[in-house]
């Protein structure tokens, strides 16, 4: 008998490779790489390296009462055993990256096989800081050690907008958090569809170099354009928002 394995794999953003439910005898095709948010760290050259999750999406063994799963997940210099369907990993500017994820049910009996195709990571804050935001309203630029290129730009007004136009795949958005720090409102239009969200970036101490939010996309042409909008809401107290950098990843 042939054991089969129910796996949903996706590349980055929404595109299927396979479709939901369908049962594939191993391997199936690629886990999904996509990036998280968190602290962009600056490398003494100039790069910089930032999280990333390796995810996937599992099934149950077609044998009755056998359980699922242990993952052992291999690549890029890492190896890991899991009995989660994602795992956290740090990506670093220009490298490649491929993982393999063997799936094993309670018996121990290999059930399935899931990778991703080694994508190359290629991101360019240091090219895209304030300089290549438009704005709005009130704004200041300002030297900081502590930023991605040096720079930020801030206001402290109610309605002042930065504005970014996005050309590649996946892009992250960083900001700095800190005690004058408030709210903000963030836009992406995309293939002419709109969403909105409100951070906030209020904290007890200053931290950095926040990547604040991430947006992937599948590889459909339309959808690889972007124009991010940042807005200040004027928190009372409060009320600072800077922009630091937009980094654009191209995953092939």
């Amino acid at each position: 008998m042939i054991r089969r394995y129910v796996i949903t794999a996706l590349t980055v953003g929404t595109a299927l490779f396979a479709s939901s439910g369908t049962a594939f005898a191993a391997p199936p095709t690629n886990a999904m790489l996509r990036l998280q948010t968190g602290t962009l760290t600056l490398g003494t050259d100039g790069t910089g390296t930032t999280p990333a999750l390796v995810t996937w999406t599992q099934g149950k063994s077609t044998t009755k009462g056998v359980g699922c799963c242990t993952n052992d997940i291999s690549g890029s210099g890492a190896f890991a055993e899991t009995t989660a369907s994602s795992w956290p990993t740090t990506m670093h500017e220009g490298d490649g990256y491929g993982y393999e994820i063997d799936s094993y049910d309670a018996r121990g009996t290999y059930v399935g096989t899931v990778f991703t195709d080694p994508p190359t990571y290629d991101d360019g804050f240091g090219l895209n800081g304030p300089s290549g935001f438009t704005f709005t309203g009130s704004w200041t630029t300002l030297s900081q050690p502590t930023a991605w290129g040096g720079t930020v730009a801030y206001s402290t007004r109610r309605g002042a907008a930065a504005h970014y136009h996005a050309n590649d795949r996946a892009f992250e958005l960083v900001m700095d958090k800190g005690p004058a720090f408030g709210q903000a409102r963030i836009t992406v239009t995309t293939a002419g569809k709109t969403t909105s969200t409100t951070i906030n970036l209020h904290a007890t101490t200053f931290r950095p170099r926040q990547i604040v939010l991430v947006r992937n996309y599948a590889e459909d042409p339309s959808e690889q354009e972007s124009t991010i909008t940042v807005t200040n809401l004027g928190t009372s107290g409060h009320s600072k928002v800077d922009v630091n950098a937009v980094g654009e990843v191209e995953i092939d």
